[in-house]
C-alpha cells in the first residue's frame, strides 16, 4: 500500500498519541534540537504551506534502528507518528472528549530530521510552523527564514 502525506489530508489521519500527550509532545519535540523555524506568521501562509510539502514529500528521513551497522538515516514520506490536540484561544491544551469550548485544532507530523504543525480554525489553517535542522536545510537550499 502506498502512502501519499499531505497537509491537505492530515485532518483524516489518526493520531500516534492521545492528545494531551500530543501536547506534551509538541512542547518536547520543539525544543529536542536546535530546529531552524519557518513560521507562516512571519513569512506568509502559502510560502511555509509549499515548504512543508516539499519536507513531507521529499526530505522527511528516519533514523535507522540503533542496532543496525548502518548509522544513518533513509528518505521516507511516511512520519514517524503523528499529533493531534485542541488548543484553547490562550495556547493552553484542551482534551476533546471534555465540555466542548471554542478552539483551535494543533495537527502534525514528525520525522527523525524535522517536523510540521497546523493550527486551524474549524477547516481553515490559520497557521503552519515547519521545523527542519540544519543539515536538512543546508543539503536541500531551504531558504534562511525570515
Amino acid at each position: 500500500m502506498t502512502y501519499l502525506y499531505s497537509l491537505d489530508i492530515l485532518d483524516k489521519l489518526d493520531s500516534s498519541f492521545y492528545e494531551d500527550e500530543s501536547c506534551s509532545f509538541l512542547t518536547f519535540y520543539q525544543s529536542f534540537k536546535e530546529w531552524i523555524v519557518y513560521d507562516s506568521d512571519s513569512i506568509g501562509l502559502p510560502t511555509v504551506y509549499k515548504l512543508a510539502e516539499k519536507f513531507i514529500n521529499f526530505h522527511g528521513t528516519i533514523d535507522f534502528p540503533e542496532d543496525m551497522v548502518v548509522k544513518d538515516s533513509y528518505w521516507t514520506t511516511v512520519p514517524l507518528g503523528i499529533f493531534k490536540y485542541k488548543m484553547l484561544s490562550d495556547g493552553s491544551p484542551y482534551i476533546f472528549d471534555s465540555i466542548y469550548k471554542d478552539g483551535y485544532l494543533v495537527e502534525g507530523m514528525y520525522w527523525s530530521n524535522g517536523f510540521f504543525y497546523t493550527v486551524k480554525n474549524k477547516s481553515t489553517i490559520v497557521q503552519i510552523k515547519l521545523f527542519i535542522d540544519s543539515s536538512t536545510k543546508f543539503s536541500h537550499s531551504y531558504p534562511d527564514p525570515v
